[in-house]
């Protein structure tokens, strides 16, 4: 698909695994990606998506990159910048001379929602700017990814450092140029729209299912751990599936999730050490706001009974729970507790 943006300087060539830029003229690249960090002159840019367990030497990169550029025919000088992926998102969005560029990718070999991509981004803006202009619309576009990125439920820490390129027709040392604000505040607009849209599409922001499992908790681990305890009944893969099913259901009443998610917000605060004065490392008697917190979630899945259901799960810390931080491990057991529960209720 061949795609005009800007003011018809630039041409665009993008499919599933090509993304080539080509400049009428030559412009200016500014870059920060693995293979391409610093500035010049170029007349295109090539992002390569490199095949699954294809692995790049050091040494044969420079060949492997004046390959492509022979092989894909690049207008010269150019700028290759390699991408690893076995699926990438792509998202276009133009504005006036402003033209967000994004590509988000999954990691391969990594399933955990909250860790597994991987961003690269271009703006391209069709004029001429200034090297301070061209500075700060860099700042701003690594300011509005990570606003984004976090809003969206992605940890930017957890991050590979992403790839961030700036495209301009030319620099000059001019000092007044016109409509600059205008200008930032298109690029900021443009980078927000195409990095949200790529992100819906790759299940962004999570469920809370996935932000169970980002915390270390599957589904199955939880059904594991409730049937641990099973008393006067029989482990069967019938009784496991109504369960899992009910945990799933749970996981649907947005009390439950509220007081879930209340959890892995403190514990993660209280693992990283956030709060002054306050260590929970071993898990102090005086701590019972988790407790407090199992048995909301208990009582809130299957009413008072489930809260002394509760108090088994809390106690003998069947499978997973048993290796879970203060907070996550009353969260599960109130989860079990509850479902079980409420299963054996019906």
């Amino acid at each position: 698909m061949e795609l005009k943006i800007g003011n018809d300087d630039f041409n665009l060539l993008i499919n599933q695994d090509n993304i080539i830029l080509d400049g009428k003229d030559d412009f200016i690249l500014f870059g920060s990606s693995r293979n391409f960090n610093g500035w010049g002159k170029f007349r295109s840019v090539y992002y390569h998506v490199c095949p699954p367990g294809r692995e790049i030497k050091a040494e044969d990169e420079e060949r492997y990159i004046d390959d492509l550029v022979l092989k894909k025919k690049l207008s010269t000088p150019a700028a290759v910048i390699l991408i690893p992926s076995s699926s990438i998102k792509n998202e276009i969005i133009s504005i006036g001379p402003v033209s967000a560029i994004i590509n988000i990718f999954k990691e391969p070999n990594k399933s955990s929602i909250c860790d597994n991509i991987s961003v690269s981004i271009m703006v391209v803006v069709d004029q001429v700017l200034n090297q301070g202009i061209l500075l700060k619309i860099i700042l701003d576009i690594q300011k509005t990814l990570q606003t984004v990125l976090r809003d969206r439920g992605v940890d930017y820490d957890k991050l590979n450092s992403p790839s961030i390129e700036m495209v301009c027709k030319g620099v000059n040392e001019a000092k007044n140029l016109d409509k600059i604000q205008e200008i930032e505040d298109l690029t900021r607009e443009c980078v927000k729209k195409a990095v949200s849209l790529a992100l819906e599409e790759l299940g962004y922001p999570p469920s809370i299912t996935q932000i169970l499992s980002a915390a270390g908790v599957e589904i199955d681990d939880l059904v594991a751990a409730g049937a641990e305890l099973l008393v006067g009944v029989d482990d069967t893969p019938e009784l496991r599936a109504k369960i899992r099913g009910q945990l799933i259901k749970s996981l649907q009443d947005i009390n439950v999730i509220s007081l879930v998610l209340a959890g892995i917000r403190v514990e993660d605060d209280y693992q990283l050490h956030r709060v002054r004065d306050v260590d929970v490392d071993d898990d102090p008697a005086y701590l019972y706001a988790d407790e407090v917190l199992g048995m909301a979630i208990a009582n809130q899945i299957a009413g008072t009974k489930a809260i002394f259901n509760f108090k088994r799960y809390d106690e003998d810390k069947p499978g997973i729970i048993s290796s879970l931080g203060p907070m996550l491990d009353d969260i599960c057991a109130g989860l079990v507790a509850g479902c079980l529960s409420r299963i054996f209720e019906e």
